[in-house]
């Protein structure tokens, strides 16, 4: 019975239930391209949609990290990863978005790539996470201010910005 159990799992065949093993240590999404592209517009494009992914993917589990991860592998398959670490944890999409696309300008070179993934790790309870920084504070107030006198304000997608920047 040993020897036939061994043969059906040699050939990938076993019918037992995938049980994880501990908590999750990031949470990533990635896509393989049907062309090789090196258009920023492009890869910055699916980038968006990778952290959109990334982000409901974490706010489900109520996780938020700190590290981001941004994955290329080239069209001769070699792979390419890059990394920053934030000021404080994050579970927002567009914070994702914004560390990751600063890392794919450095690697926009002309290259051709057939894979994309953005991922975040350093997890932990989302409790804590996206803490508002004095900047927001003192711009929220400005921009209402200046709301008020018929102004625009600071957008969240500027302070998302700031609170992305590696220490």
């Amino acid at each position: 019975a040993a020897g036939r159990q061994l043969a059906l799992r040699a050939r990938g065949e076993d019918d037992r239930k995938v049980e994880a093993r501990g908590e999750a240590k990031s949470i990533s999404a990635e896509t393989t391209f049907d062309a090789d592209t090196a258009d920023p517009e492009a890869l910055e494009a699916v980038l968006e949609r990778l952290c959109a992914r990334v982000a409901e993917r974490l706010r489900r589990r109520g996780l938020a990290g700190r590290t981001v991860t941004l994955k290329l592998k080239t069209h001769d398959f070699r792979a390419r990863t890059r990394s920053a670490t934030l000021a404080a944890a994050t579970a927002r999409g567009e914070v994702v978005a914004a560390a990751a696309r600063r890392l794919l300008h450095r690697e926009a070179d002309g290259t051709r790539y057939r894979l994309l993934g953005v991922g975040v790790a350093n997890l932990g309870a989302a409790g804590g996470a996206d803490p508002p920084d004095m900047l927001d504070a003192a711009a929220g107030a400005a921009g209402s201010a200046s709301q008020q006198a018929g102004g625009g304000g600071n957008s969240s997608s500027d302070s998302a910005a700031r609170m992305a920047k590696p220490p």
